[in-house]
């Protein structure tokens, strides 16, 4: 069962914003980050989620905090429903906890509806094949789609933005890929039958994402995990990327995002004309066989 934090009572514990209001409902929206709002509209219009409601996965750090932002802007202008969810894993002990206070408090703030929940990452995730961050990955998703049908919302948003999509690429690169590895990061996903995951600041860089929160005044929580370099991720965005930057191409960033969305231009005529030829060369199919 999901549990529903009742958000203006939890506003009494976990009051611990200083920034200006952000504009509500029936609310003429601030001036400051029209650009950026205006990007995140112009994604969610070609992802067909305008008008629909949208769970948005928060997690309190400056890339959900500034979709969460910016979706609840839309929200004021009466162009999408906006509810958010949030999962506390409990892996960095206080940090987890300071996390899910920001996240309720910000919410309360906004008067988002938000879902909460704490699914801890069985400790022998690490001894699997997919490791524990590709676990705790899973669970989210898990809980979103269930938040999702819950409040019968077709659309779940996460903020991946155009620099993870770039680190997704390089990282594949060095493990080895195929042109469907190259593709990265979609920018949407079915998640389950009736929701899909979508990406509306996966065109967004991160450094759009921080002077957006700067115009906003607006605070967020900092992962310190991002800086662990015992994770390969990790080492891809702060050695590997900023290298290649200074050493050979101030724009690597650009070229890796380019070079996915040609990747997933070709898979997706690929993938077309396999189909095409598979229906035309099957005689039978059905749960049981495939016959040519």
């Amino acid at each position: 069962t999901l549990t529903q934090i009742d958000v203006p009572l939890a506003s009494r514990t976990y009051d611990l914003l200083h920034s200006p209001e952000m504009p509500r409902r029936n609310q003429k929206p601030k001036a400051v980050g029209c650009r950026f709002t205006n990007q995140v509209a112009e994604s969610i219009k070609a992802l067909r989620a305008a008008g629909h409601r949208i769970v948005a996965a928060v997690s309190g750090g400056p890339d959900s905090t500034a979709l969460l932002a910016a979706l609840n802007t839309l929200r004021c202008g009466g162009q999408l429903d906006l509810s958010a969810a949030h999962v506390n894993h409990a892996m960095r002990g206080e940090e987890s906890e300071a996390d899910e206070h920001f996240v309720v408090a910000l919410c309360n703030r906004l008067h988002i509806p938000l879902m909460c929940r704490r699914l801890a990452v069985s400790l022998d995730a690490t001894n699997r094949t997919e490791g524990i961050e590709a676990t705790a990955r899973a669970l989210r998703q898990h809980f979103f789609a269930e938040v999702a049908r819950e409040l019968n919302a077709p659309f779940v948003a996460t903020a991946h933005t155009a620099d993870d999509h770039a680190e997704t690429v390089i990282h594949r690169i060095v493990r080895g890929t195929g042109l469907a590895g190259l593709a990265g990061i979609p920018e949407s996903r079915q998640l389950v039958s009736g929701v899909k995951l979508i990406r509306p600041l996966l065109r967004l860089r991160r450094a759009d994402v921080t002077k957006y929160l700067a115009a906003l005044g607006q605070d967020f929580r900092e992962d310190h995990s991002n800086l662990d370099l015992s994770f390969t991720r990790n080492r891809v965005r702060h050695e590997l990327l900023p290298y290649l930057a200074k050493h050979f191409n101030p724009k690597v960033a650009d070229a890796l995002t380019r070079l996915a969305t040609l990747a997933a231009e070709s898979q997706s005529v690929s993938d077309a004309h396999v189909a095409r030829l598979l229906r035309r060369a099957t005689i039978k199919w059905d749960r049981r066989s495939v016959v040519l």
